[in-house]
């Protein structure tokens, strides 16, 4: 499962960083006057950081960037100020996509939004037809659709890291551990192994897998099996592996407190389960705001 993260971490780089026609820089509202009377009321008794953070999730719940104003750090202000307009952008992208036609996408005049929408819009609707009007997205879009459809055959004119990228997809959308022998890079090949296993529950696989012991407990969810490994380090890895791929809070309690918090964070943000948080203890602030950011 840390694999399969990565993988889509790389994979969400890929399309984000694809270079583009320069763009008109984006005009930006004039910042509007706030005052303490706008805290949130749940916010106002708390002090810096957390009542930064609490600012922070209800203007993203709330989709009210005025609220980002409020909030005394620097950084975290044009975060949030980021963030919510990222939403919007999603926001306005998922309109069109919704429409389901190409035509839809070319409406919108920024060339990475345009791109995007007809790069998801080809996944959703399985058709890698729509990727020759993705631009410069195209590659990307042809991964995009290689993991919806497990077609390989799209990653056959593609060479390095964008064909290793591909072939990865195409394995995960089939579940056809023959995909991964054709990536190149050693690493991402043991890792596109690893998460094969484990979504089919394949233990043989592990064999082909940097981390066999590892994946082999997980592959067939044994706890016990992750125990039973020598080195700590690999436990620890082991059972934070199986947590995240089980969303089992119980198991994250089993890791040394640093992991333990990690653990909770992520499940709780894979789950989009902000009670999960209250586990955390003083790192409630910081879960909340993963578990928003997963939203």
């Amino acid at each position: 499962m840390k694999y399969f993260i990565i993988f889509w971490a790389l994979l969400v780089v890929l399309v984000a960083c694809t270079p583009t026609e320069p763009q008109q820089p984006i005009e930006q509202s004039k910042p509007v006057e706030t005052t303490m009377q706008d805290m949130p009321s749940d916010c106002a008794g708390l002090k810096d950081p957390f009542q930064g953070f609490c600012v922070f999730r209800t203007a993203s719940d709330t989709m009210d960037d005025k609220l980002c104003r409020l909030i005394k750090d620097e950084e975290l202000l044009i975060f949030c100020l980021d963030h919510i307009e990222n939403k919007k952008e999603q926001d306005l992208i998922q309109e069109k996509i919704n429409i389901g036609t190409i035509e839809a996408c070319k409406e919108l005049s920024d060339d990475k939004h345009r791109f995007t929408c007809v790069a998801r819009l080809a996944r959703e609707k399985k058709d890698a037809e729509l990727c020759s009007e993705a631009g410069s997205f195209k590659d990307s879009c042809e991964v995009l659709v290689a993991e919806r459809t497990g077609n390989a055959k799209l990653c056959e004119d593609k060479t390095g890291k964008a064909a290793d990228l591909c072939y990865q997809a195409a394995a995960y959308g089939s579940l056809n551990a023959g995909h991964c022998a054709r990536i190149t890079e050693e690493q991402r090949r043991s890792n596109c192994y690893f998460d094969v296993a484990v979504k089919t529950k394949d233990k043989s696989l592990c064999a082909k897998s940097t981390d066999a012991k590892i994946c082999e407990a997980v592959a067939i969810h044994d706890v016990k099996a992750c125990e039973k490994l020598g080195d700590e380090k690999q436990k620890d890895v082991c059972v934070y592996t199986l947590a995240l791929q089980t969303k089992e809070v119980d198991l994250c309690k089993k890791l040394p407190p640093k992991q333990m918090i990690e653990c909770i964070t992520n499940v709780a943000a894979s789950k989009k389960d902000k009670s999960l948080c209250a586990l955390t203890g003083d790192f409630e602030p910081f879960c909340l705001n993963k578990v928003v950011l997963s939203s």
